[in-house]
């Protein structure tokens, strides 16, 4: 609708606003909210800022990895079953001949197609959620870094260079983080996965599919 109103030229500068759930001031509101009650806590343990980032922006961290998940399960599914199926129906090879010509050959590309278009849009969904989740990290921590600043009664020019070191280089890194760490943590679950499928590919091969599915069984 924006595109399309603003090729027409009846766009408003209202509706450009950003979603409130996507505003600096909201995302370090939630961090407030969450340090307090970690420096609120009774028990003898030191406030936690891991937990503090979890409780704040887990959720939508979570998330992502699950759209991660599922991009390794689409490619996996698309390179290590729909590719060999589609070699082997196509040279007639380990009795891919001796099936019906059922249609086989369009439900195999077809379903390669579907399984593209499914990967490249968890991929591209994983992108966008750890780069918001990204950008909300790094907002609340810049504000609660200048907050504490301006509450510093002795500031002097040394601690004014760490606030500048704080904010140009760990509350870049922690941004930068969130969109890397689900590519590097996922490295464990995609070798566990090619390792199954190399463990029961002789089992579950494409050829016993294909022939139940055509047989009706």
């Amino acid at each position: 609708k924006i595109v399309r109103d603003g090729r027409k030229g009846q766009l408003k500068q209202q509706e450009l606003c950003m979603p409130g759930d996507q505003a600096a001031e909201v995302a370090a509101e939630r961090f407030q909210e969450a340090w307090s009650k970690q420096t609120s806590r009774t028990d003898a343990q030191p406030p936690s800022m891991l937990a503090t980032l979890t409780a704040t922006f887990g959720l939508q961290f979570a998330i992502a990895g699950v759209f991660k998940l599922l991009w390794s399960t689409f490619v996996l599914l698309g390179a290590s079953y729909f590719v060999n199926a589609l070699i082997e129906f196509v040279q007639k090879k380990h009795g891919w001949d001796a099936i019906p010509n059922k249609g086989v050959g369009w439900v195999l590309a077809c379903s390669f197609f579907v399984d593209s278009i499914l990967a490249g849009l968890a991929l591209q969904r994983m992108g966008d959620v750890s780069m918001r989740v990204g950008i909300k990290v790094r907002a609340a921590l810049i504000t609660a870094i200048y907050r504490k600043s301006f509450r510093l009664q002795n500031a002097n020019n040394s601690g004014a260079g760490n606030v500048v070191s704080l904010v140009s280089t760990d509350c870049i890194k922690m941004y930068e983080g969130v969109q890397h760490f689900h590519n590097v943590s996922s490295g464990l679950v995609v070798t566990a996965k090619v390792g199954l499928l190399h463990l029961f590919g002789q089992q579950l091969t494409a050829k016993t599919l294909c022939s139940k599915a055509v047989s009706g069984t």
